[in-house]
């Protein structure tokens, strides 16, 4: 199964599904929001987490490959600047 189809079986956003995943990993994601609607979409998912399973077939897709640039310092606070802002 794939990210797509876990999100399609939860009703949510393949966004979702992977925050859900870090959050369940134990990993704090720093999800970017666009707007104020992304912000609460990505606080949401952690309402509802995924099986253990579904952890291990996301797991499985690992190819060891960062698809993000590095944070920076500025570019972190700027984010949870932005975010504070909203709460």
């Amino acid at each position: 199964m794939t990210i797509a189809g876990i999100a399609h079986n939860y009703g949510a956003t393949p966004a979702q599904v992977i925050v859900a995943w870090m959050v369940r990993r134990k990993v704090i994601p720093l999800p970017r929001g666009g707007n104020v609607e992304h912000m609460r979409l990505n606080v949401e998912v952690l309402r509802e987490p995924l099986s253990e399973g579904e952890c291990i077939r996301i797991d499985a897709l690992n190819k060891g490959q960062h698809l993000l640039k590095e944070a920076t310092p500025r570019s972190f606070n700027r984010h949870l600047n932005k975010l504070s802002s909203h709460f």
